[in-house]
Protein backbone atom coordinates (compact mmCIF):
# COMPACT_ATOMS: atom_id res chain seq x y z
CA UNK A 1 0.00 0.00 0.00
CA UNK A 2 1.32 3.50 -0.84
CA UNK A 3 1.90 6.19 1.49
CA UNK A 4 -0.92 7.99 -0.65
CA UNK A 5 -3.46 5.65 -0.44
CA UNK A 6 -3.38 5.23 3.67
CA UNK A 7 -5.39 7.42 5.86
CA UNK A 8 -3.54 8.61 8.99
CA UNK A 9 -3.82 11.85 11.52
CA UNK A 10 -2.29 14.62 10.27
CA UNK A 11 -0.22 17.80 12.61
CA UNK A 12 -3.18 18.79 15.73
CA UNK A 13 -5.26 15.69 14.84
CA UNK A 14 -6.98 12.83 17.71
CA UNK A 15 -8.71 9.71 17.55
CA UNK A 16 -10.79 8.66 21.09
CA UNK A 17 -12.60 5.58 21.45
CA UNK A 18 -15.05 6.56 23.44
CA UNK A 19 -17.49 9.30 22.44
CA UNK A 20 -16.35 12.80 23.42
CA UNK A 21 -19.60 12.81 26.28
CA UNK A 22 -18.42 9.85 27.90
CA UNK A 23 -21.96 8.39 27.13
CA UNK A 24 -21.78 4.13 25.99
CA UNK A 25 -19.57 4.04 22.88
CA UNK A 26 -19.08 1.59 19.83
CA UNK A 27 -15.97 -0.03 21.55
CA UNK A 28 -15.82 -0.84 24.82
CA UNK A 29 -13.43 0.45 27.68
CA UNK A 30 -10.88 -1.49 29.46
CA UNK A 31 -12.06 -2.58 33.26
CA UNK A 32 -8.78 -1.90 35.57
CA UNK A 33 -10.29 -4.66 37.82
CA UNK A 34 -8.41 -8.00 36.24
CA UNK A 35 -5.90 -5.72 34.26
CA UNK A 36 -5.29 -5.43 30.61
CA UNK A 37 -2.48 -5.32 27.94
CA UNK A 38 -3.11 -2.86 25.07
CA UNK A 39 -0.89 -2.05 21.88
CA UNK A 40 -0.72 0.43 19.23
CA UNK A 41 0.76 -0.52 15.46
CA UNK A 42 2.36 2.88 14.41
CA UNK A 43 4.23 4.33 11.60
CA UNK A 44 5.52 8.32 11.13
CA UNK A 45 6.06 9.87 7.97
CA UNK A 46 9.43 11.04 8.92
CA UNK A 47 12.12 11.01 11.77
CA UNK A 48 11.76 14.92 12.83
CA UNK A 49 12.32 15.33 16.45
CA UNK A 50 9.19 17.78 16.77
CA UNK A 51 7.38 15.21 15.93
CA UNK A 52 5.34 14.26 18.87
CA UNK A 53 2.89 10.91 18.83
CA UNK A 54 1.42 9.70 21.08
CA UNK A 55 -0.71 6.95 22.23
CA UNK A 56 -2.40 7.12 26.18
CA UNK A 57 -5.44 5.87 28.06
CA UNK A 58 -7.38 7.60 30.50
CA UNK A 59 -9.85 6.50 32.96
CA UNK A 60 -13.82 7.46 31.97
CA UNK A 61 -14.41 8.59 35.47
CA UNK A 62 -12.31 11.12 35.19
CA UNK A 63 -14.75 13.68 33.60
CA UNK A 64 -16.70 17.07 34.17
CA UNK A 65 -18.89 15.06 36.63
CA UNK A 66 -15.69 14.22 38.27
CA UNK A 67 -16.76 10.42 38.53
CA UNK A 68 -12.93 10.02 40.28
CA UNK A 69 -13.91 11.44 43.22
CA UNK A 70 -14.77 8.70 46.05
CA UNK A 71 -16.09 8.05 49.63
CA UNK A 72 -13.50 9.13 52.43
CA UNK A 73 -11.87 11.75 50.42
CA UNK A 74 -12.57 15.51 51.31
CA UNK A 75 -15.14 16.73 48.69
CA UNK A 76 -13.78 17.76 45.24
CA UNK A 77 -10.66 15.87 45.81
CA UNK A 78 -10.05 13.42 42.08
CA UNK A 79 -7.97 10.52 41.89
CA UNK A 80 -6.75 8.28 38.41
CA UNK A 81 -4.28 6.80 36.26
CA UNK A 82 -2.92 8.26 33.17
CA UNK A 83 -1.22 5.52 31.14
CA UNK A 84 1.15 6.85 28.43
CA UNK A 85 1.96 3.99 26.24
CA UNK A 86 4.17 5.84 24.34
CA UNK A 87 5.11 9.51 23.46
CA UNK A 88 7.71 10.08 20.65
CA UNK A 89 10.09 13.30 20.29
CA UNK A 90 11.53 12.85 23.77
CA UNK A 91 14.45 10.68 23.12
CA UNK A 92 15.95 7.99 20.47
CA UNK A 93 13.31 5.28 21.58
CA UNK A 94 10.03 4.72 23.95
CA UNK A 95 8.77 7.20 26.30
CA UNK A 96 6.36 5.45 28.48
CA UNK A 97 5.03 6.96 31.42
CA UNK A 98 2.48 6.34 34.09
CA UNK A 99 0.99 9.17 36.27
CA UNK A 100 -0.67 9.13 39.46
CA UNK A 101 -2.60 11.85 39.59
CA UNK A 102 -4.93 13.45 42.32
CA UNK A 103 -6.17 17.06 44.06
CA UNK A 104 -9.04 19.48 43.70
CA UNK A 105 -9.58 20.75 40.22
CA UNK A 106 -7.60 23.21 39.04
CA UNK A 107 -4.46 22.14 41.48
CA UNK A 108 -4.24 18.92 40.72
CA UNK A 109 -0.45 17.49 41.12
CA UNK A 110 1.02 14.11 39.81
CA UNK A 111 3.98 11.79 40.74
CA UNK A 112 5.66 9.70 37.85
CA UNK A 113 7.86 6.96 36.73
CA UNK A 114 11.27 8.68 36.56
CA UNK A 115 12.59 5.64 34.28
CA UNK A 116 10.23 6.64 31.47
CA UNK A 117 12.68 6.65 28.23
CA UNK A 118 14.18 3.44 26.84
CA UNK A 119 17.32 4.25 24.79
CA UNK A 120 16.58 1.69 22.07
CA UNK A 121 16.71 3.98 19.16
CA UNK A 122 13.87 3.54 17.17
CA UNK A 123 13.23 4.27 12.94
CA UNK A 124 9.66 5.84 13.62
CA UNK A 125 9.35 5.79 9.19
CA UNK A 126 9.12 2.06 10.17
CA UNK A 127 5.99 -0.28 11.94
CA UNK A 128 6.72 -0.59 15.55
CA UNK A 129 4.24 -2.17 17.99
CA UNK A 130 4.02 -0.12 21.49
CA UNK A 131 2.26 -1.96 23.63
CA UNK A 132 1.46 -1.43 27.65
CA UNK A 133 0.20 -3.64 30.20
CA UNK A 134 -1.38 -2.84 33.97
CA UNK A 135 -1.34 -5.49 36.51
CA UNK A 136 -3.81 -4.47 39.44
CA UNK A 137 -2.87 -6.92 41.72
CA UNK A 138 1.09 -5.74 42.19
CA UNK A 139 0.36 -2.06 40.81
CA UNK A 140 2.55 -2.80 38.33
CA UNK A 141 2.94 -1.16 34.81
CA UNK A 142 5.22 -2.29 32.17
CA UNK A 143 5.80 -0.89 28.50
CA UNK A 144 6.79 -3.13 25.18
CA UNK A 145 8.20 -2.12 22.23
CA UNK A 146 7.49 -5.13 19.11
CA UNK A 147 7.26 -7.36 21.87
CA UNK A 148 10.33 -6.89 23.64
CA UNK A 149 9.93 -5.32 27.33
CA UNK A 150 11.48 -2.32 28.07
CA UNK A 151 9.99 -0.78 31.01
CA UNK A 152 8.40 -1.59 34.67
CA UNK A 153 7.46 0.25 36.84
CA UNK A 154 5.34 0.19 40.26
CA UNK A 155 4.08 1.57 43.26
CA UNK A 156 4.01 4.72 43.93
CA UNK A 157 3.26 5.67 40.54
CA UNK A 158 0.73 3.11 40.09
CA UNK A 159 -2.29 4.32 41.97
CA UNK A 160 -4.31 1.57 43.74
CA UNK A 161 -7.39 3.63 42.29
CA UNK A 162 -6.79 2.56 39.08
CA UNK A 163 -8.38 -1.00 39.97
CA UNK A 164 -11.08 0.70 40.22
CA UNK A 165 -11.85 2.88 37.23
CA UNK A 166 -12.35 2.18 33.22
CA UNK A 167 -10.64 3.44 30.88
CA UNK A 168 -10.11 4.12 26.76
CA UNK A 169 -7.62 4.78 24.43
CA UNK A 170 -6.79 8.19 22.77
CA UNK A 171 -4.12 8.54 20.02
CA UNK A 172 -3.25 12.07 19.10
CA UNK A 173 -0.13 13.31 16.59
CA UNK A 174 1.20 16.36 18.59
CA UNK A 175 4.20 18.48 18.61
CA UNK A 176 7.12 19.64 20.61
CA UNK A 177 6.73 23.56 19.80
CA UNK A 178 7.61 23.86 16.20
CA UNK A 179 4.37 22.86 14.05
CA UNK A 180 6.23 20.68 11.65
CA UNK A 181 3.64 19.09 9.30
CA UNK A 182 3.91 15.00 9.64
CA UNK A 183 1.28 12.34 9.06
CA UNK A 184 0.95 9.47 11.91
CA UNK A 185 -0.37 6.18 10.89
CA UNK A 186 -1.88 3.31 13.30
CA UNK A 187 -2.25 0.32 11.46
CA UNK A 188 -3.61 -1.88 14.42
CA UNK A 189 -4.96 -1.83 17.89
CA UNK A 190 -5.40 -4.22 19.94
CA UNK A 191 -6.57 -4.62 23.64
CA UNK A 192 -6.70 -8.02 25.62
CA UNK A 193 -8.21 -8.30 29.39
CA UNK A 194 -8.21 -11.80 30.95
CA UNK A 195 -10.82 -14.09 30.43
CA UNK A 196 -13.51 -13.99 33.13
CA UNK A 197 -13.41 -16.47 36.28
CA UNK A 198 -16.26 -18.51 37.02
CA UNK A 199 -16.85 -19.77 40.36
CA UNK A 200 -18.15 -22.96 41.17
CA UNK A 201 -20.86 -23.37 44.32
CA UNK A 202 -18.48 -22.92 47.68
CA UNK A 203 -19.03 -25.84 50.18
CA UNK A 204 -19.30 -25.22 53.71
CA UNK A 205 -18.67 -28.57 56.32
CA UNK A 206 -18.47 -27.44 60.27
CA UNK A 207 -15.72 -25.53 60.73
CA UNK A 208 -13.98 -25.40 56.93
CA UNK A 209 -14.80 -24.27 53.46
CA UNK A 210 -14.18 -25.00 50.01
CA UNK A 211 -14.68 -23.34 46.63
CA UNK A 212 -13.38 -24.03 43.12
CA UNK A 213 -13.22 -22.29 40.01
CA UNK A 214 -12.88 -22.98 36.27
CA UNK A 215 -9.48 -22.39 35.68
CA UNK A 216 -6.77 -22.80 32.76
CA UNK A 217 -4.32 -25.21 33.03
CA UNK A 218 -0.41 -23.33 33.49
CA UNK A 219 -1.94 -19.78 34.42
CA UNK A 220 -1.55 -18.70 37.74
CA UNK A 221 -3.85 -17.46 39.99
CA UNK A 222 -4.40 -15.77 43.47
CA UNK A 223 -7.27 -16.05 46.20
CA UNK A 224 -7.52 -12.90 48.05
CA UNK A 225 -9.97 -12.01 50.82
CA UNK A 226 -11.15 -8.79 52.40
CA UNK A 227 -14.02 -7.83 55.04
CA UNK A 228 -15.38 -4.80 52.94
CA UNK A 229 -16.31 -5.50 49.68
CA UNK A 230 -15.25 -1.93 48.22
CA UNK A 231 -12.35 -2.25 49.65
CA UNK A 232 -9.03 -0.93 47.02
CA UNK A 233 -6.41 -3.18 48.93
CA UNK A 234 -7.35 -7.28 49.39
CA UNK A 235 -5.07 -9.62 51.41
CA UNK A 236 -3.49 -12.74 49.78
CA UNK A 237 -5.09 -16.02 51.20
CA UNK A 238 -2.38 -18.05 50.58
CA UNK A 239 0.44 -18.22 48.06
CA UNK A 240 -0.14 -17.80 44.13
CA UNK A 241 -1.68 -21.21 42.65
CA UNK A 242 -0.43 -22.64 39.40
CA UNK A 243 -3.39 -24.80 37.89
CA UNK A 244 -2.36 -28.16 36.35
CA UNK A 245 -5.96 -29.16 35.10
CA UNK A 246 -9.23 -27.22 33.80
CA UNK A 247 -10.48 -26.32 37.81
CA UNK A 248 -8.72 -25.48 40.99
CA UNK A 249 -10.08 -25.93 44.30
CA UNK A 250 -9.46 -23.79 47.82
CA UNK A 251 -10.57 -24.55 51.44
CA UNK A 252 -10.15 -22.58 54.57
CA UNK A 253 -11.04 -22.61 58.25
CA UNK A 254 -14.58 -20.86 59.09
CA UNK A 255 -13.92 -17.57 61.21
CA UNK A 256 -16.48 -15.57 63.28
CA UNK A 257 -15.65 -12.63 61.01
CA UNK A 258 -17.67 -12.09 58.08
CA UNK A 259 -15.58 -12.12 55.26
CA UNK A 260 -15.42 -12.01 51.07
CA UNK A 261 -13.16 -14.13 48.63
CA UNK A 262 -12.03 -13.03 45.40
CA UNK A 263 -9.87 -14.97 42.79
CA UNK A 264 -7.08 -13.12 40.68
CA UNK A 265 -5.05 -14.08 37.62
CA UNK A 266 -1.89 -13.20 37.18
CA UNK A 267 -0.68 -11.23 34.53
Amino acid sequence: MTEASRRGLSLGGDLVSTPRDFSTGALPVLPGTNGFYVEFDEQLSDNDPDHWPAVWLMPMEHNAQAQDCYAGDPPGFERWMELDVDEGGFGPGLLGTVHSWSGIWPNYTNIWNPNNESLVALDRTQIHTFGGSYDPVHQRVSWWVDGVRQITAGTPYVPAIAARQHFYLILSAQTHGQNKPYSMFVSGVRAYVPMSLTLLTPMVQSNSFTFNWIAISGQKYQVQYSTNMSATNWTNFGNPITATSSSVTISGAMTNTQQFYRVVLLL
